[in-house]
């Protein structure tokens, strides 16, 4: 108790007023996310000889679907980018902001076979080919969590799935994915 005690304090001190929420290493901090401190891609490891791919950071996370209010909190389409030119939606997924916001200490799962794709729909230009995510698997566990702002930062491990012109190929991922307000609902 005392090491979570002390673990708070720093926290906070480091932070400003910020919630501190779980326990452990797995802390979430609740309150304002600084977007400026986030890398600029997330990089997957792909197999198949397509080596590696990465997405623009952060991902965009649009208005409240309920509601046509931008700044209202509820269920969020987020919107990744491929990295670079063009910045081509790659992987579009519904963020449960509001139950988040309750239980910032779970993690959101990505289950297969429950895939989201881009609002187009269209496949893209990926690692020289034209490709498309069919499937997304794993965990993201989020160290900070902005709710009103629709900001985070989050850990994703997992897999992404894809098909390509060249055939199906996959990519691993173990990085931080971050989250910043889309003008978009």
């Amino acid at each position: 108790m005392k090491f979570m005690r002390h673990r708070l304090f720093r926290v906070l001190g480091l932070f400003g007023a910020a919630l501190v929420v779980g326990c452990g290493d797995q802390a979430t901090v609740v309150g304002p996310v600084d977007l400026s401190q986030a890398p600029a891609a997330l990089t997957m490891t792909c197999d198949h000889g397509v080596g590696q791919v990465a997405f623009a950071n952060p991902c965009l996370v649009g208005g409240n679907l309920a509601s046509a209010k931008l700044d209202s909190v509820g269920n969020h389409e987020t919107e990744c980018s491929l990295a670079g030119e063009g910045g081509e939606v790659a992987w579009a997924f519904i963020l449960p902001l509001s139950a988040i916001a309750q239980r910032p200490d779970q993690p959101l799962t990505f289950q297969k076979g429950q895939v989201s794709t881009p609002p187009s729909g269209q496949p893209i230009e990926v690692a020289g080919q034209t490709a498309s995510v069919t499937d997304v698997a794993g965990t993201m566990t989020f160290l900070r969590l902005d709710p009103s702002a629709r900001a985070f930062i989050g850990h994703f491990q997992g897999q992404i799935d894809w098909l390509g012109a060249n055939g199906a190929f996959s990519c691993t991922v173990d990085a931080d994915l971050w989250g910043a307000p889309g003008g978009f609902i």
